[in-house]
């Protein structure tokens, strides 16, 4: 891919918990060509209480610090940058831990102070999700971030919360947009569609995107879409 711009295969949760498929993922991802592959590091205790039904689930998600260790590795043998979403202070000192080359900070955290100067102080690459918010909120966010890290590598990511999202939601206009009302903060803007990957516009969606000033594409990949 060109230098400037760079592709990240989104794991999410997709290895259900499972080393040997995680890393048939990544595999997968680095045979495609991927800059960069990005995994959420779950943490259950922080992202719901004990007695949500959900808790065991994110339990069976959370990876072992050697397996991550594997991980990694298959990573780097691909010459991959690793990425993690952080949902909290357990989960990035366990990331920050495992060397993770950039951060990815959901929607829901967009005013997570604490949470941003932590990745703020690491130096590291932020990709910011601002799908949900309205623009004040985005500008404080970015006015409070850049109080600690000012020259940080910031990237705007707009939110589709569908899985699939239709095409009418996707808009090249948005990606636009955005690189325009923030230029004062020195952000880029990425995009990270979830148009079905049975559409021909799953491919032609992000390359109009680039098109419209997006330097980063995100796609979840799958070993079987069934």
């Amino acid at each position: 891919m060109s230098k400037d711009i760079r592709v990240i295969a989104e794991i999410a949760g997709g290895h259900m918990g499972k080393l040997d498929r995680c890393i048939q993922l990544v595999r997968a991802a680095g045979e495609a060509g991927a800059d960069i592959v990005k995994f959420q590091f779950y943490n259950a205790v922080e992202l719901v209480a004990p007695t949500h039904p959900d808790f065991n689930l994110f339990l069976e998600l959370q990876f072992a610090p050697a397996q991550w260790t594997e991980i990694f590795a298959v990573a780097r043998s691909f010459k991959m940058q690793v990425y993690a979403d952080v949902f909290g202070r357990l989960s990035f000192q366990e990331a920050n831990l495992h060397g993770v080359d950039g951060f990815k900070l959901h929607s829901a955290d967009t005013d997570n102070q604490s949470l941003l100067r932590l990745i703020a102080e690491t130096g590291k690459p932020l990709l910011l999700g601002v799908g949900g918010h309205k623009r004040i909120e985005i500008y404080e966010t970015l006015k409070y971030y850049r109080s600690f890290a000012p020259m940080g590598d910031v990237t705007l990511m707009p939110g589709h919360q569908l899985f699939p999202t239709s095409l009418a939601e996707h808009s090249l206009a948005e990606i636009r947009w955005l690189a325009d009302a923030y230029r004062e903060f020195g952000v880029t803007v990425g995009c990270a569609d979830h148009v079905d990957g049975d559409d021909p516009a799953a491919q032609l969606f992000p390359i109009a995107a680039i098109g419209a000033g997006a330097v980063i594409i995100e796609k979840h990949l799958t070993i079987n879409r069934t």
